[in-house]
């Protein structure tokens, strides 16, 4: 109920005006003691609340650095052995591609050395052929 309220009701009631007044003046200053009392209670709970959420929150933050830094050292080694396996195989495949080019390449050189004998004896055959037509 507000104060103007609470002033008409009384009025209403046959309460005298400077009564009413009074009574309304008396309820607010109680409310305002009553608030500062309140304020003043919430302040240090709201200290007390705020250094021990600063600690926990100090004691939070120092854990997660150790957690976070035992995670990295993890990962460091986790991939430093990936890439040494990756390495090794890596070097594996590109031995195994040099042999298996190697190996393509010896085969098309004797495909070549067939067909360019098999050229040069045809080309000998034609020129005889030319000659005894001659």
């Amino acid at each position: 109920m507000t104060t103007t309220a609470l002033y008409k009701a009384l009025l209403e009631a046959n309460v005298s005006p400077e009564t009413a007044e009074r009574a309304v003046e008396g309820l607010a200053a109680s409310d305002e003691a009553v608030t500062k009392a309140d304020l003043a209670e919430l302040k240090a709970a709201t200290k007390a609340d705020l250094t021990r959420l600063e600690a926990v929150t100090k004691a939070d933050l120092a854990e997660l650095k150790a957690v976070t830094k035992d995670d990295l050292a993890e990962l460091r080694a986790v991939t430093k052995a990936d890439l040494a396996r990756l390495e090794a195989v890596t070097k594996a495949d590109l031995a195994d591609l040099k042999t298996a080019t190697r190996a393509d390449l010896a085969e098309l050189e004797v495909r070549l050395i067939k067909w360019m004998i098999g050229t040069q004896i045809a080309f000998a055959g034609l020129i005889i052929a030319a000659v005894k037509l001659l």
